[in-house]
């Protein structure tokens, strides 16, 4: 009898805890979507992407050619001659062994790197770059193979006796 009494208080509780979590909201119901920015173009229908202004910046690198300080120019050595011109503005931050320099600062084979954008003329303009020597590059992740580990015997070492593949046979001499 107790036995009895005491599975149906349990399972009283269970329907009890059961019946207060349906009840409750879930936390995966669709929450309405902000409204898009005033001017962002329409999304096609099925899309779960938010349409977002595309990005104005670009990433460079490479060896500097040239500088003109009074055009506020960089020009970087580019492949087969073609030479790629970066524009500064007054926004323009310059930063050669960790500190902030000016366009006179900026030598010929200097390695340069960092972000830049096009202004409404379709010129490269430098957001920032880092000046200075070309840095060391990363060393390679050893490539994984399928093949057993093999492990290396320490000089000196007596041989191991292989184990027979029998019981009866002998084992073989090395």
């Amino acid at each position: 009898m107790k036995i009895a009494s005491t599975l149906l208080r349990s399972f009283a509780a269970g329907l009890c805890i059961a019946t207060a979590l349906a009840q409750a909201p879930s936390t995966n119901a669709p929450r309405p979507r902000p409204a898009p920015p005033a001017g962002t173009p329409p999304m096609s229908a099925g899309t779960n992407a938010v349409a977002r202004p595309a990005r104005n910046q670009l990433p460079f690198q490479g060896a500097v050619k040239s500088v003109d300080g009074t055009a506020k120019t960089v020009t970087l050595v580019g492949p087969r001659d073609q030479d790629r011109v970066i524009h500064l503005d007054g926004e323009s931050r310059l930063i050669k062994a960790a500190k902030p320099v000016t366009v006179a600062d900026v030598v010929t084979n200097d390695y340069a790197r960092g972000l830049l954008k096009k202004n409404d003329r379709g010129e490269e303009v430098l957001i920032h770059g880092t000046f200075g020597p070309k840095p060391a590059p990363r060393p390679k992740t050893p490539v994984r193979t399928n093949k057993p580990i093999t492990t290396v015997k320490p000089a000196g070492a007596p041989p191991q006796p292989r184990p027979a593949t029998s019981p009866t046979a002998a084992p073989q001499p090395q």
